[in-house]
């Protein structure tokens, strides 16, 4: 019985969400001023940062909330995490001497708790930045793969170019045959 709680539960989970992976990473404009950065795809997830109209920020995929809440956007964007952005490790997964990953993958946070979201994983060995430490917790450089979420209604995708049809193959020169001239 249990277990088909638990399945039903993840069923309904998943439902939620339907992420439609972009082609490939996009370079978006921030629209509004002051937009916060979220740990998750929610209105209710905490804020990790904020940016400014014109920043820009790369694009992983977009995702769909299929029932949003009343209020809430239904698209959003998982970006690349901005520089600067504060991230947190537990040092219990440190080697604190060598600022090494020592347990096989270790969870990068938004915030100095298990309360707060992952944004990105380390995987063993990996080595860390320390900016500061707050009693068992390591704010570190953010890692190359940290990511957020930024409601999509407040960016705007960069216009690529038309993809310029590929030239038609160069004609050859024809040679007319040389005659010899005649006396």
């Amino acid at each position: 019985m249990k277990s088909m709680h638990w399945q039903a539960t993840l069923a309904a989970g998943v439902a939620v969400l339907a992420i439609t992976p972009a082609a490939a990473e996009e370079v978006a404009t921030l629209k509004g001023d002051r937009v916060n950065v979220r740990g998750e795809a929610s209105v209710n997830s905490e804020v990790i940062t904020q940016l400014r109209a014109g920043e820009k920020v790369t694009v992983l995929e977009e995702i769909t909330v299929e029932k949003p809440k009343p209020g809430e956007p239904a698209k959003w964007a998982r970006i690349l995490l901005p520089a600067n952005t504060p991230v947190w490790v537990h040092t219990l997964f440190l080697d604190l001497e060598t600022k090494t990953v020592k347990s096989s993958r270790l969870n990068v946070r938004a915030g100095p708790g298990e309360n707060f979201s992952v944004v990105g994983r380390l995987e063993k060995g990996a080595a860390v930045k320390e900016i500061r430490t707050v009693e068992h917790w390591m704010e570190i450089e953010p890692p190359a793969n940290a990511f957020a979420f930024v409601a999509a209604n407040f960016l705007e995708k960069a216009t690529t170019p038309a993809t310029p049809e590929a030239p038609a193959k160069p004609v050859e020169p024809v040679m007319a045959e040389s005659k010899p001239a005649k006396p």
